[in-house]
């Protein structure tokens, strides 16, 4: 995972699973369409309970997952289908994926997170937690709250038609289509 070199804002993040974690690693590293790499997380077996097809089924779950979530670039070049499980297997790995999406976010890997929406349930519930931010400016007038830890603009804000010349870092972000 690291910076994706296409879009300044947004992480990059490739998914792997193999039996010589080490190999792997050493051969992406030589790969340089793979140069974003700055960070990385492993996720091994202890006791050989992941077998082949598990790892295979945690990876296709992980970029389908990743996809989703919308948060970075998946720079897997294709998205394989699970394998076929046993029903209780799959069971299994499911709430393993639940346990990386716990453990993941912790490690600042947010890439399984989805991201928040001001619904109006949240934000009654994010009104008892988090104060109601208000901007009145020339040409915008916007609401936003914290909500699970990050600052979401409240449905019915207005913002400038153009942005000023000095929100220079600001600019790709403002952008983007919300």
């Amino acid at each position: 995972m690291g910076p994706d070199p296409e879009n300044s804002l947004r992480d990059a993040v490739y998914f792997g699973e193999g039996d010589n974690v080490l190999a792997r690693l050493t051969a992406h590293d030589r790969d340089e369409s793979r140069d974003f790499w700055t960070r990385c997380a492993v996720v091994i077996s202890k006791d050989q309970n992941i077998t082949k097809s598990h790892g295979r089924f945690l990876e296709s779950r992980l970029i389908s997952l990743a996809n989703q979530a919308g948060r970075a670039t998946v720079h897997n070049g294709t998205a394989p289908s699970p394998p076929s499980l046993p029903e209780p297997d799959v069971a299994d790995m499911e709430y393993f994926l639940s346990q990386l999406q716990l453990a993941l976010p912790v490690l600042g890997f947010a890439f399984l997170q989805s991201k928040p929406v001001a619904s109006p349930a949240s934000t009654a519930t994010a009104a008892d937690e988090s104060p109601l931010f208000c901007l009145n400016a020339v040409g915008a007038e916007a609401r936003a709250r914290e909500i699970n830890g990050e600052f979401v603009v409240l449905q019915g804000s207005t913002a400038r038609r153009k942005g000023l010349a000095f929100w220079t870092s600001y600019k790709s972000l403002r952008d983007q289509p919300v």
